[in-house]
């Protein structure tokens, strides 16, 4: 296979990677360069060799030629994956890790609430996916309660230090990995609240039993972990109090595919947690807890400015939820700032105009338009991000205040953003669309959806941020410390796309950084929920969530199709498209004559968790092929 020097160099080599597995080829060159690509759940390493303007490619792997495609395909889906469509009649629970839907499903079974089924499947994630969450971490959280027919937003997410300044990483950015990277967690002290208000249909401690067991037995490396593990292989191997936990003792390597590992002094952890039913998950938070004073000292030994006073002063928020309604006869619940859910109804009141339905989707020109008004509205979106903090900080309160009070609420706000929309046009001006700073990516996460007998729902999403946070871990609890320091925007710092940081995500002690998570469920007319979603990946989760949920409420697609789509995602900066292998070619000629600028990946970085409600009452369930994941239910 022959491609232009620059499309190999520039890009990008994911695009000839995913062809080639199409068309089931193979090409064998001599060797003189490496370059790898890396996407969650594989890792591939490419040789390059240039001959002048030509360059022939070679996908290498540790495999037999003659396995080669059947061996890339498990990396991408892994061996423990479950992307089916299953159907339930009383209950179902879609997770981001192997596992854990089994654990949320007994849970059920047992009485449980679907928040004591939340608790049970976040402390399964946090070990099957430690890379993505954990108890060092934070969430948030949206319920609805069918018989109230009322929704609780809990946010449990990171706060920054007391001794945290604007200018911390000025002079050296260490702002995404080592003990100055650590926000104040919220996630066990998060279980709790949701046990107390929402919980409590089984004991505390049988909530932590089989994450104990998993702990202490092992459990198996699926290929998301595999790929965090290689991706993270330098640092973890030189890191002692990792490399204690994901280093082989056998091969002196990180783990891989298919190995055993366990945590037992985390196991001793979460049974000093389970079994304190009069403190719960605040253990970690009080001045005399053991636990909360190794937490502290291990990550002081390290450098870190966390004290046992922060801990004290941390406390999970219970939010006014945002509850809109949107085309369909569908109301949304989900969570206003710090996360993002103002933005995806946002998304989702602006295509109110355009009435979407199945038809919409349509191949030919219809598509390509139906596309284009839904890159339109997440680029409105997105500029409106710049813009968005954490309201509890009350320099910016009003502010916030006002732009989620436009977002959700005001029709003539709304009427602006429509009369920028063009049915055959578009800018590649990021100032067209209103942005006034840039706020950074953030990343990681993990997510659990549920419905629950009795038609309660739950959605949360939770993370320590970057693969395995800060790369520190706490020696004597066996947690990983976050990296949420690293989603404040920072002075001084502009964005290479010449935008300036946004004053409104500045570093202040207690202040929460903006989040893209944004969970949400939706209700049908009559008070039933029809959709529990969420989404893990960064930045793309906004965007993932409204573009699955538009697909399977106003397109009528069943959650398999929807999740299962090919992706587009568009944050504004870069400018650029970005749309997933197998989008119709047709759409991607057309988009790019209205003048989107085109980017094509193989696989999404989102990965969609959703459980709906048919019209027949029927619950079906599917979690992420892009994902080792679990789905489960009665």
């Amino acid at each position: 296979m022959l491609v232009t020097e620059e499309t190999c160099c520039k890009g990008p080599l994911s695009t000839l990677f995913a062809k080639t597995l199409r068309a089931k080829e193979l090409v064998s060159v001599r060797c003189i360069s490496f370059d790898t690509w890396i996407v969650e759940g594989i890792l591939v390493k490419f040789l390059c060799v240039r001959r002048s303007k030509t360059i022939l490619v070679v996908l290498v792997v540790a495999a037999v030629i003659t396995g080669i495609i059947a061996a890339v395909l498990l990396l991408i889906r892994g061996d423990d994956d479950d992307g089916t469509l299953r159907k339930y009649e009383n209950a179902a629970i879609s997770a981001n890790a192997p596992e854990c839907a089994n654990i949320a499903r007994n849970t059920l079974q047992q009485n449980g609430t679907v928040g004591d089924a939340a608790i049970a499947a976040l402390l399964c994630m946090g070990v099957m996916h430690g890379q993505s969450m954990g108890i060092g971490g934070g969430f948030f959280m949206v319920y609805y309660s069918r018989a109230e027919r009322k929704t609780y937003v809990l946010n449990a997410r990171d706060v920054a230090p007391a001794k945290a300044t604007e200018n911390i990483f000025e002079v050296n950015d260490t702002s995404s990995k080592g003990s100055l990277a650590v926000a104040v967690p919220g996630e066990l002290t998060g279980y709790w609240e949701i046990y107390k208000k929402i919980g409590g249909g089984v004991k505390w401690e049988t909530l932590f039993q089989p994450t104990i067991k998993l702990c202490e037995d092992g459990f198996k490396v699926d290929a998301h972990t595999a790929n965090a593990l290689d991706v993270r292989r330098d640092i973890i191997l030189t890191e002692p109090a990792m490399a204690e936990i994901f280093r082989d003792p056998k091969t002196q390597d990180v783990y891989k595919l298919g190995d055993i590992i366990t945590r037992p002094v985390l196991a001793q952890t979460l049974r000093k947690i389970a079994n304190d039913s009069v403190n719960g998950g605040n253990l970690l938070y009080q001045r005399e807890s053991q636990l909360a004073q190794w937490f502290v000292e291990d990550l002081q030994k390290l450098g870190g400015i966390m004290t046992i006073k922060d801990l004290e002063n941390y406390q999970a928020k219970w939010l006014e939820p945002i509850e809109e309604p949107v085309a369909g006869g569908f109301t949304i619940h989900t969570i206003p700032p710090p996360g993002s859910g103002a933005l995806l109804t946002f998304i989702l009141r602006i295509l109110n105009k355009y009435k979407l339905n199945s038809r919409s989707i349509t191949a030919g020109n219809i598509g390509i338009t139906t596309l284009h008004l839904i890159v339109e509205a997440f680029k409105h979106a997105y500029a409106k991000r710049t813009i968005l903090g954490d309201p509890f900080d009350e320099e910016i309160a009003s502010v916030v205040h006002e732009l989620v009070h436009n977002l959700t609420q005001s029709s003539e706000y709304l009427e602006s953003v429509h009369s920028k929309i063009k049915l055959d046009s578009t800018s590649n001006n990021w100032k067209d669309y209103g942005a006034e700073f840039y706020m950074p990516d953030d990343h990681g996460t993990s997510h659990v959806s549920i419905i629950g007998p009795n038609g309660d729902a739950i959605s949360v999403t939770s993370t320590v941020n970057l693969y395995f946070g800060a790369m520190i871990r706490s020696n004597r609890t066996g947690i990983i410390y976050n990296d949420e320091m690293g989603d404040f925007s920072y002075r001084n710092i502009t964005s290479h796309f010449g935008i300036p940081p946004s004053p409104n995500n500045f570093i202040k002690p207690g202040k929460t950084p903006l989040s893209s998570m944004s969970g949400a469920i939706f209700t049908d007319s009559d008070g039933n929920v029809r959709l529990a979603i969420g989404a893990a990946g960064g930045t793309s989760i906004t965007t993932s969530t409204a573009y699955v949920a538009i697909r399977n409420l106003w397109f009528n697609e069943n959650i398999k199709e929807a999740i299962d789509a090919p992706r587009i995602h568009h944050q504004l900066a870069p400018m650029e498209l970005v749309y997933e292998e197998g989008l119709q070619d047709d759409w991607v000629k057309g988009l790019a004559k209205i003048g989107h600028n085109m980017t094509l990946i193989p696989l999404a970085s989102s990965r969609v968790m959703g459980v709906a409600r048919s019209a027949d009452g029927v619950l079906w369930a599917n979690c992420d092929f892009r994902v080792s994941c679990s789905i489960d239910g009665f």
